[in-house]
């Protein structure tokens, strides 16, 4: 799986825990899942409902640095 591509992507009127993690479940249908997953630091991407998928799915997360969303 080539870097910074969007493999899966979820939109809503409210970000929420779930609604982070609904591309999760897409992910893992996908024949080469990424190992890695990039994030903001918000609150939804720390829950433990997303964490939780991320380690059942054996992915794990980076974060940029805070006020640098970029890098």
């Amino acid at each position: 799986m080539a870097p910074g591509r969007v493999v899966a992507y979820k939109m809503g009127t409210e970000v929420t825990k779930k609604l982070v993690t609904t591309p999760i479940r897409t992910i893992l249908k996908q024949p080469d899942k990424p190992t890695i997953i990039h994030s903001d630091m918000g609150s939804q991407y720390a829950s433990a409902l997303f964490e939780d998928a991320l380690l059942n799915a054996g992915i794990k997360q980076s974060h940029s640095r805070q006020g640098c969303p970029g890098g």
